[in-house]
């Protein structure tokens, strides 16, 4: 499981998260305990990658239990951060921030969803940044052997990869998929379908029409993720409870400040994240930028040197 010769690997890493989400607790009868105290960090953490990952690759669920699972991930991602103080000693807060985006921005997209579109079915593999993935891969294939593409390359061929993005869209057969974007899907026995299965898109659901947000309430899944959570570790209930005591908390603010605008401290790998200040304190402190027409001057280049082509 551990291939230190493959950085890029996604579906070796994604064996190694599914071996800890199935790894059962040890029995204290029968193992020393040592054994027993290493087993339990590493179920739970082993639970949190289980329903961070589990809704984008189980093609069963329907959009209020994939919701479900979202909401489980975080009240944990935010239990264990602030269990013990434990801050970026548990995840990196980067990371912890960017669950927390990650998640909020599910809910809110699904509630646009609701609002615009009700009937039709929300796909949460859309909200990642797959299709651009997708898009560099075409881009990639157009430059051919030239690996380093430069500004110009880009300027010239990204507009027509997205026509060809369109193009296959309309006819899957000539598409043979993209050799780095394979993921294997689930079921929900778990069991995982062959490796060489396409990438995941909206055609590999089995069953879309569970996939309308008309259908559900959200405050529903998110409150149903919380109770999950706290019928599998009671000691979290206090956790989760002395959070919403906490005046000003919310998912990216654990402590009542804002991880994103506030600064951090114990952090060592983000040494400084300033608040963001007001329109008045900046008032006579404006940092020194560019001229609009000097910041401009490069891209209009680009252009002329474009249509010289």
């Amino acid at each position: 499981m551990l291939d230190p010769t493959d950085k890029q690997d996604v579906d070796l890493a994604y064996r190694l998260l599914k071996d800890l989400w199935t790894l059962p607790l040890a029995n204290p009868g029968k193992s020393m305990q040592m054994y027993v105290d290493v087993h339990k960090p590493l179920h739970v953490y082993g639970q949190l990658a289980y329903h961070l990952i589990f809704p984008y690759i189980c093609m069963e669920l329907s959009l209020s239990e994939q919701l479900e699972h979202l909401s489980v991930a975080t009240h944990l991602t935010l239990a264990l951060y602030v269990h013990n103080n434990a801050q970026s000693q548990f995840i990196p807060n980067a990371l912890f921030i960017d669950i927390g985006i990650m998640i909020k921005n599910v809910f809110f997209c699904v509630a646009k969803a609701k609002t615009e579109h009700p009937m039709e079915p929300f796909f949460i593999v859309l909200l990642s940044t797959d299709h651009l993935e997708t898009l560099f891969g075409i881009l990639r294939t157009m430059v051919g052997n030239d690996s380093n593409l430069n500004v110009l390359q880009l300027a010239l061929c990204v507009t027509a990869t997205t026509e060809v993005s369109n193009i296959l869209t309309k006819h899957p057969e000539w598409d043979k998929g993209l050799h780095q974007l394979q993921l294997p899907t689930m079921a929900n026995d778990k069991d995982s379908i062959p490796k060489n299965a396409d990438h995941i898109e909206p055609g590999a659901y089995l069953h879309p029409e569970k996939l309308h947000p008309y259908i559900l309430t959200l405050v529903t899944p998110w409150r149903c993720g919380w109770h999950i959570l706290e019928s599998k570790y009671s000691r979290i209930t206090h956790i989760l409870c002395r959070i919403s005591q906490t005046e000003n908390t919310s998912i990216l603010a654990p402590y009542g400040q804002n991880l994103i605008t506030n600064s951090l401290t114990g952090d060592n790998e983000l040494d400084e994240i300033e608040e963001i200040p007001s329109s008045s304190q900046m008032k006579g402190h404006l940092p020194h930028t560019l001229p609009l027409q000097d910041s401009m001057s490069g891209m209009q280049e680009l252009e002329d040197a474009a249509a010289k082509v």
